[in-house]
């Protein structure tokens, strides 16, 4: 699968359940990047109706949700097979930003049989609280934690657990350091684009936004062009794609910054700009993560979380 193919899944999301009265289309349009306030309250309602009503939770809480066995499986309840399995990670990732095409649909399906919204209403209550982030584009599509920080996979973590980690980020923590691309001719789709900048605004490292590559063609003068899918901003399925005509340069300093993107270890990389400042996007290679799917809720092969 192409990451375009991937992204023609959210643009329009199909969500159909005959047993549970739903067919719905939404284009997911929204960029979210961390829990908001209403994602989080949906969150919250819908695993605490979940373990009340029908895993014997005593508070009717997510915390109830949260410390039940995982996978769980729902009995008992009109329209869900009681084989079908979940994870209120999977939850948690839909209505937090962070979810691949199928829990989405997963995450509007338990709306329905919680009463969060009616079948009818699913379009419009998934317009107003789907929505994704690049990390979690990228991420998906790679079948690794969609909450993988862009250095993560530029640096890697090494021994150290970042702070509030979900369960899905420790899980492939050790995996995601991405060697960077040092010949152009190996640059192929899927290939990752990390972007390299000033830090700004809320931003606590230099490494600012990531994207995936779509196709890659030299063109005369030692120039390329660029196909990409990226989900850097609100929109519709050409907000989320770029083309471009690129030349590539070495691993150096920007301007301003004391230290290379990665020093010592060769890079093809091309200037660019981000938030108005100077830029490099470096090609980072996904070969070593072509055994993962795209992924549900199966998280770096571990599945279930």
């Amino acid at each position: 699968m192409l990451p375009e193919d991937y992204l023609r899944q959210f643009h329009p999301l199909k969500v159909v359940d005959p047993a549970l009265g739903i067919s719905a289309s939404i284009d997911v349009r929204n960029y979210v990047s961390g829990m908001t306030a209403a994602g989080r309250t949906e969150y919250n309602k819908i695993s605490g109706i979940i373990a009340g009503r029908y895993l014997g939770g005593k508070n009717w809480s997510v915390s109830d949700l949260n410390g039940m066995p995982q996978p769980f499986s729902i009995k008992g309840a009109s329209g869900i097979d009681p084989k079908e399995q979940w994870t209120i990670g999977s939850i948690r990732r839909a209505f937090g930003g962070r979810a691949s095409p199928e829990e989405m649909v997963d995450g509007l399906r338990l709306a329905v049989l919680t009463g969060r919204c009616k079948p009818a209403e699913v379009g419009a209550y998934g317009a107003m609280h789907l929505g994704l982030d690049c990390n979690a584009f990228v991420g998906n599509w790679l079948g690794v934690s969609p909450s993988t920080s862009i250095e993560g996979y530029a640096r890697g973590y090494g021994n150290t657990v970042p702070p509030g980690s979900t369960p899905d980020v420790l899980v492939t923590k050790g995996i995601v350091k991405l060697p960077p691309i040092t010949d152009p001719a190996k640059i192929t789709p899927g290939n990752v684009l990390a972007t390299f900048s000033k830090l700004g605004g809320s931003a606590k490292t230099n490494w600012r936004h990531i994207a995936l590559v779509q196709n890659w063609e030299p063109l005369a003068g030692g120039k390329y062009r660029l196909d990409l899918c990226e989900w850097g901003e609100a929109g519709g399925f050409q907000q989320h794609r770029a083309s471009m005509t690129v030349t590539l340069t070495g691993n150096k300093s920007l301007s301003g910054i004391p230290e290379a993107m990665l020093p010592g270890t060769p890079t093809l990389a091309f200037e660019t700009t981000r938030g108005g400042s100077p830029a490099f996007r470096v090609f980072l290679d996904d070969t070593k993560l072509a055994y993962l799917q795209s992924r549900g809720w199966d998280v770096g092969g571990h599945y279930g979380t």
